[in-house]
């Protein structure tokens, strides 16, 4: 298995309530993982329109590095906090495929 870059998705299901808070939360969150995680080379959070929906993005050094940081203190506190304060959360790794860009 290939172990180049890995992107990792994370959407999380919040009621328009409580979507704010929790968007909020994910968004300090990830802020500190950036920071704190050299593999970690990107992220970005984003919310859906009716509020029910926040997808986090983060572009990973290796499914290995994915892999060791899972053990971080910071990132077992993110994805307990997600786990908690969302309806469901759902994850899943990838691995680009390709990539098409206007010249």
């Amino acid at each position: 298995m290939d172990n180049g870059p890995v992107t990792h998705v994370v959407v999380l299901a919040t009621r328009p309530e409580s979507h704010d808070q929790v968007l909020s939360h994910m968004s300090e969150a990830t802020a500190q993982l950036a920071e704190s995680i050299p593999a970690l080379r990107c992220v970005e959070v984003y919310a859906s329109d009716d509020r029910r929906n926040i997808a986090i993005v983060s572009e990973w050094d290796s499914r290995a590095a994915w892999a060791h940081a899972q053990w971080e203190n910071a990132m077992q506190d993110a994805t307990v906090r997600a786990h908690s304060e969302a309806e469901w959360v759902h994850g899943r790794l990838y691995r680009r495929v390709a990539v098409h860009e206007r010249a």
